[in-house]
C-alpha cells in the first residue's frame, strides 16, 4: 500500500536545506529556548556555520559519522546541523552512557573525532574536539551538495548480539514527515518540547518537526514530559504540540488529566495504546488533536499516523496505527507472499525514509533489510519483525512482536542483549531475562533471572550492569534461581520462570486509601502498594529494586503530593526511594522546626517573608542604614546615538515587570517584602556632560554608593552621563543584594536590551513569559525546606564545623576613607589550562569548583600555616525554570571545612563538595546559631564561580563595554572571583581577588594571587 504522494521536497531534499530556507525566510523568529536562553534562526543559522567551519578543517566531510556526546542545548544543536552542513551524518551519543559503551560505539562508527566536552574520555586513538563560538567569525557557510539519499545520522537500538545496532538514516527520511506534514499542523507558530533520549528517534521528531516548519523547539532538561513539566511548558513559552510515549500519555490521563490544557495537538506511539486512557483523553479534551503515529527506527520515526476520533474507541479490533506517511509504503507479507486485506502477517516497509543499513553490521543489514518483488517491481523492504493486517482501505493495525523484542517507555529494548550484559559478569553462570507487563499488556519493565555463584547480590550484579548499559536496560529486579525450567522441547519454559515471581509482580484488590489526616507513613505506603501490586511492601526496599520504574517514581511523586497537600519533588523521591527513607524525608517539615528554625509568627496579608539571605542583607542594612556591602554594581560604556527618555521606559519596563524591584522590605513580626501599589518609577539619574572619562566615572559611582532605602522601596538606581569629549556615555546601575544576585545581572541586562529595542520602534517590550512573583519564588523556598532531610544536614554541620577556627590574617587595621578602601588584583588562565581544570573535575565526579577551592585552601594554608579554617561558597537556589526568569537574591550561603580540602586528593575534596552540598538547606543563619560561631568566625573569605561570559547590553545602532567595578565595601576580607571569559567551554577564566583595604596589607592580595595561580596550573597539569 503506497502512501498519497507529497511535495515535500520543494525547499531542499535534506535537513540542512530546508532549515536554511526557515532560516533565511524569517532570520528573527526564535528557533530554540532553553532555560533563560532565546536563540533564534539566523543566530542559529550562524553559529552552525561557523562550526561547520571548524570541522571541514578537522577533516570532516561527506561519508563520515561523527559521533555527538554533549548535553541538550542549543549548542547540541548547532553541532548538529553543523555536522550536516559538512556533508557527513550525526550519532547523538547519550551523556550518561557508560564511557565503555560510549568507547565501544565510537570504535564501531569508525569515527576519527568525536564532538564532547573536553576531557571526555572516548577510546584510544581518537581526537576529541570540544565546539566554541568566536563572536569575530567572518568565514563563509559551509554548504556541502548532499542529497536526500545520503546518510544523516544515527538512531541506535537495542541489539540480540549484545552490541547495539546503528541505524543509518538518510535526509529523506526526515524530510518526507515534517515537509508540507499531513498528520500534523506544523508552522511557525508551533511550539515543541524536545525531551526525547538524544540517541532515540523521538529526538528527530521533536526537534526537527518545528526546526524544518519556522516553529521553535523548547529543550527541556528533565528525562521526560512529566504532567507539571508539561503545565509550565504550555504556560511559559506557549507550547502546543507534543509527542509523548504511550506510557506517559497514560500517566498523565491517570495523575493529571487536564495537564493538556491549551495544547493543540497530541501526538502518541511507541508503545500499543490503551482504550481506556484513549478515551479518558477524547473525552476530557474533545478540541485537541490525537494522532497515533507507528513505526521502527529503520524507517525514521513513523510508517504510519492516524488521526484518533470517538469511534476509534469503540472498535472492537482496538485502535489503528492508521495509514502511510508521505513517500512511504507499506505491505503485510507471509514470507514473500502479499497477505489479503484482514490477513495476519509480518508488517514490512519499503520507500524513502529505510535505513540505509546498520552501521558496521552487514549480516544483519542482509537480513533485515532485502529486496522482494512487489506489483512485479524489486522493492527494497525492512521486515519489522511485527505482526499485524492491513484493511481493504490501507489501514494498519498492529498485533504485537513475531520475536522477544519489546517498547519500554518507548525504548525499544531486546532482552538478548542484557542478557549477554549479565553473563558477562563474572561469577553468572546462566542469564534470561523477561519484560514486566502492566495490566494492560504493555511492557513496563524488566526482570533478570540468574543462576550464579554463592554470594554474588543483586545489587552487585546491577552495579556491574550499570558500568555497562545504560539506565532503562538495566533490569528493575534480579533473583536468582537454583534452575531454569524448561520446556517438553528443551527451550526455557518463560511462563513457568515469570510464575516464580513473588506477588510484587501481580496486581493487588482494592484496598481503603487513607484520609487526609492520617500520618505520612500510611499515604507512602499505600502509593507504593497501589504503583507496585504489592499488598505490603518492605519498608526498607527500594521502590525500584521492588520493580517500579522511572516513570512510576513521577507518579508516586504527583499521588503523595495530592495526598498530602503539598508538593513532593522527583529529586526527594529518588534521594531516598524506600518507605522509611521517603517517610523520613516527607516528615522533616515538623519534626526539624525546633532544630534548626522558630516557626515564624504570622505575618499581616501582603508581607511575603525572605529567605534566610535576603534577611541577612536585610538586617545588616538596617543595623548600618550607610552599608555598602549589599550594593550590587554594573557598568557599561555606550557609543552610538543612544536615546536617553526611551533608555529611562525601558528601565521602568523591567521596574514593572519585576516584583523584588519594586517591593518595600520592612519589619512586621519578621522582616518581609510588600508590593507596592502603583509600584514608583525606578531611580535615574542624568548628569550633566563631562570632557574627563576619569571625572565621569567618579561622579557615576559616586551616585551609585549613596545607600539605598529598602523600606521605602528604592531598591535600585541608575545613573547616565555622557563624556563631552568623545560623546561615549556611562551607563551605571546598582541593585541591592536583597533583591538581585549575580544570574539577576545577566537577566536584567537582556531585559533591559530587549525593552529598549522595542521602545525605540515605537512598541511596548514582548516578553516571553510573565516573571514569578514574590508569592510563588516564596512557595518555591519553602518547598524545597519541606523536602529536605535538615535533621540530617544539621548534625553534619555540628560534627563538621566543630574544629574550623578563623583564619589569622596579616592585618592593619585603619580608618575606612574614600572610595579606595577596596582593592582588586588577579589573573587569567588561558582556555587550555581552565579547560585541563575542568577535565581534571571531571575525572573526579565533581565540578571545576572543587579544584578551585582545593588550590585555594592550598595557598591560605601556606600563607597562614592553618588548617582549620573554613571557606565561604555561595549556592544557587534557582530549583525551577520560572525561577530562572526572575531578578530576585535567590542564593544562598555555605562553608566548606578546609581539612577536607587539603588532603591531597581531589577525590576527597570531592566528597567533600557532596557532603556540603547536601546539607545547603540549612540556613547558614540557622548554622551559626546551631554552632554558637559568628559567620565571621565560620569563614572570612568567600571563592564564588560567577556566570561565565561578557555582561552584554545590546542597544539598538549603539556598541556597549562592560566594566566591573571594585566592590564598595566588603562581603568578607578576601573575595576571590572567577570570571569565565566566553559561555560554553572556550575561552579561559579571569580571576579576581578583592581585599579590604582598610584592613588588608597591600602586598597580600598579589602573594595570594600568585600563589593561588601556581596552585590551579599544578592541579590543572595532573
Amino acid at each position: 500500500m503506497t502512501s498519497p504522494p507529497a511535495d515535500c521536497y520543494r525547499l531542499g531534499r535534506t535537513i540542512h536545506e530546508v532549515f536554511r530556507a526557515r532560516a533565511r525566510a524569517n532570520p528573527r523568529h526564535t528557533a530554540l529556548i532553553h532555560r533563560a536562553e532565546r536563540v533564534d534562526y539566523g543566530e542559529l543559522d550562524a553559529r552552525s556555520d561557523q562550526l561547520a567551519a571548524e570541522l571541514v578543517g578537522r577533516g570532516v566531510g561527506p561519508g563520515r559519522t561523527v559521533p555527538v556526546l554533549l548535553p541538550r542545548s542549543p549548542l547540541l544543536v548547532a553541532v548538529l546541523l553543523a555536522v550536516l552542513k559538512t556533508g557527513a551524518a550525526y550519532a547523538a551519543f547519550d551523556p550518561a552512557w557508560p564511557r565503555e559503551r560510549v568507547a565501544r560505539l565510537v570504535r564501531k562508527l569508525g569515527a576519527r573525532l568525536v564532538v564532547t566536552e573536553p576531557g571526555t574520555d572516548v577510546g584510544e586513538g581518537v581526537t576529541v574536539w570540544s565546539p566554541g563560538l568566536r563572536a569575530d567569525w567572518s568565514g563563509e557557510p559551509i554548504f556541502d551538495e548532499v542529497g536526500g539519499d545520503d546518510a544523516a545520522c544515527v538512531f541506535f537500538t537495542s541489539g540480540s548480539t549484545g552490541e547495539p545496532k546503528g541505524a543509518l538514516s538518510p535526509h529523506a527520511g526526515t524530510v518526507r514527515l515534517f515537509v508540507d506534514c499531513p498528520f500534523a499542523e506544523l508552522g511557525s507558530t508551533t511550539v515543541m518540547p524536545q525531551a526525547a533520549p538524544l540517541p532515540w528517534d523521538g529526538m528527530t521528531l521533536e526537534l526537527w518537526a518545528p526546526l524544518l516548519n519556522g516553529g521553535t523547539a523548547v529543550l527541556a532538561d528533565q528525562p521526560y514530559l512529566t504532567p507539571p513539566l508539561l503545565r509550565d511548558l504550555v504556560a511559559e513559552h506557549g507550547v502546543d504540540t507534543v509527542w509523548l510515549t504511550a506510557s506517559i500519555f497514560n500517566m498523565a490521563i491517570e495523575e493529571d488529566p487536564d495537564c493538556f490544557a491549551g495544547l493543540r495537538q497530541v501526538l502518541i506511539g511507541g508503545e500499543r495504546l490503551s482504550v481506556k486512557h484513549v478515551a479518558a483523553f477524547l473525552s476530557a479534551h474533545p478540541g485537541i488533536r490525537l494522532v497515533n503515529g507507528y513505526g521502527p527506527v529503520e524507517s525514521t520515526v513513523f510508517v504510519t499516523t492516524h488521526r484518533i476520533r470517538g469511534d476509534d474507541v469503540a472498535d472492537s479490533a482496538g485502535i489503528p496505527v492508521g495509514r502511510a506517511v508521505p513517500r512511504t509504503e507499506l505491505f503485510v507479507l507471509d514470507g514473500e507472499r502479499v497477505c489479503a486485506p484482514g490477513e495476519l502477517g509480518e508488517i514490512c516497509v519499503a520507500g524513502d525514509g529505510l535505513a540505509l543499513r546498520y552501521v558496521a553490521d552487514p549480516a544483519t543489514t542482509a537480513e533485515q533489510f532485502g529486496y522482494t518483488t512487489l506489483n512485479s517491481l524489486p522493492t527494497r523492504i525492512y521486515r519489522t519483525g511485527d505482526c499485524g493486517l492491513l484493511t481493504a482501505d490501507g489501514t494498519l493495525y498492529v498485533h504485537g512482536r513475531m520475536d522477544r523484542q519489546v517498547k519500554i517507555h518507548g525504548h525499544r529494548v531486546e532482552p538478548a542483549e542484557v542478557e549477554s550484559a549479565l553473563m558477562a559478569l563474572t561469577g553468572v553462570a546462566r542469564a534470561v531475562v523477561e519484560p514486566r507487563r502492566n495490566a494492560y499488556g504493555a511492557a513496563v519493565g524488566l526482570v533478570g533471572f540468574y543462576t550464579a555463584q554463592q554470594g554474588l547480590t543483586p545489587e552487585r550484579l546491577r552495579a556491574g550492569l550499570l558500568d555497562r548499559l545504560p539506565p532503562y536496560l538495566v533490569p528493575a529486579q534480579l533473583r536468582e534461581v537454583e534452575q531454569f525450567p524448561y520446556t517438553p522441547s528443551g527451550k526455557i519454559d518463560h511462563a513457568a520462570l515469570l510464575a516464580q515471581l513473588p506477588a510484587a509482580a501481580h496486581p493487588v484488590p482494592d484496598r481503603p486509601t487513607p484520609a487526609p489526616g492520617d500520618d505520612v507513613r500510611a499515604h507512602v505506603t499505600a502509593v507504593f502498594a497501589d504503583l507496585l501490586g504489592i499488598a505490603a511492601p518492605p519498608a526498607d526496599t527500594s521502590f525500584f529494586a521492588l520493580g517500579g520504574g522511572s516513570l512510576d517514581a513521577g507518579r508516586a511523586c504527583i499521588r503523595l503530593g495530592e495526598r498530602l497537600s503539598r508538593p513532593v519533588p522527583l529529586s526527594a523521591f529518588m534521594s531516598a526511594p524506600t518507605v522509611d527513607g521517603l517517610v523520613a524525608v516527607l516528615s522533616a517539615e515538623v519534626s526539624v522546626a525546633a532544630e534548626v528554625a522558630e516557626d515564624p509568627e504570622q505575618v499581616e496579608p501582603g508581607g511575603i517573608r525572605l529567605t534566610p539571605l535576603q534577611e541577612a542583607f536585610w538586617t545588616v542594612q538596617n543595623l548600618r542604614p550607610a552599608d555598602l556591602s549589599g550594593h550590587c554594581h554594573m557598568l557599561w560604556w555606550i557609543d552610538g546615538p543612544l536615546e536617553t527618555k526611551t533608555l529611562r521606559v525601558a528601565l521602568g519596563d523591567v521596574h514593572g515587570r519585576h516584583e523584588s524591584l519594586r517591593a518595600r522590605y520592612v519589619l512586621d513580626a519578621e522582616p518581609v517584602a510588600i508590593l507596592t501599589d502603583p509600584h514608583p518609577e525606578p531611580e535615574f539619574h542624568l548628569l550633566p556632560d563631562d570632557p574627563d572619562p576619569t571625572q565621569v566615572e567618579n561622579a557615576v559611582l559616586r551616585l551609585l554608593d549613596r545607600p539605598l532605602d529598602l523600606a521605602a522601596g528604592l531598591i535600585w538606581r541608575a545613573v547616565l552621563q555622557r563624556c563631552g569629549a568623545d560623546g561615549r556615555w556611562l551607563l551605571g546601575i546598582v541593585v541591592h543584594h536583597v533583591a538581585f544576585d549575580g544570574r539577576s545581572e545577566r537577566l536584567l541586562a537582556d531585559e533591559l536590551s530587549r525593552a529598549y529595542r522595542a521602545r525605540l520602534a515605537g512598541n511596548p517590550p514582548r516578553f516571553e513569559a510573565p516573571a514569578p512573583g514574590l508569592y510563588q519564588t516564596a512557595a518555591e523556598f519553602d518547598d524545597q525546606l519541606a523536602t529536605a532531610d535538615l535533621p540530617a544536614q544539621a548534625a553534619f554541620w555540628r560534627s563538621r564545623l566543630a574544629a574550623v577556627s578563623p583564619i589569622d590574617l596579616p592585618v592593619e587595621p585603619s580608618p575606612r576613607t574614600g572610595r579606595d578602601r577596596m582593592t582588586s588584583c588577579g589573573f587569567a588562565l588561558d582556555g587550555t589550562a581552565w579547560q585541563a581544570l575542568t577535565a581534571v573535575a571531571r575525572a573526579a565526579g565533581t565540578t571545576v569548583i572543587t579544584p578551585a577551592l582545593a588550590a585555594w585552601a592550598e595557598t591560605l594554608r601556606d600563607a597562614t600555616g592553618q588548617s582549620d579554617f573554613g571557606i565561604g561558597i555561595p549556592v544557587d537556589k534557582r530549583s525551577t525554570t520560572a525561577m530562572t526568569r526572575a531578578v530576585g537574591c535567590f542564593v544562598g550561603m555555605s562553608c566548606v571545612p578546609a581539612a577536607g580540602l587539603l588532603s591531597g586528593s581531589l577525590d576527597k575534596a570531592a566528597s567533600t563538595m557532596r557532603e556540603v552540598l547536601a546539607a545547603q538547606d540549612v540556613p547558614l543563619v540557622d548554622v551559626v546559631r546551631m554552632t554558637g560561631r559568628g559567620s565571621a568566625q565560620l569563614y572570612q573569605t568567600i571563592l564564588a564561580l560567577q556566570h561565565g561570559g561578557p555582561l552584554a547590553l545590546t542597544l539598538s545602532d549603539c556598541t556597549t563595554a562592560h566594566r566591573r567595578p571594585s566592590p564598595p565595601e566588603p562581603l568578607c576580607d578576601v573575595l576571590v572571583e572567577l570570571w569565565p571569559t566566553a559561555d560554553g567551554t572556550a575561552g579561559g577564566v579571569d580571576v579576581e581577588l578583592t581585599t579590604d583595604a582598610a584592613r588588608i596589607p597591600d602586598w597580600l592580595g598579589p602573594t595570594l594571587a600568585e600563589s593561588f595561580r601556581a596552585g590551579l596550573l599544578r592541579l590543572a597539569s595532573g
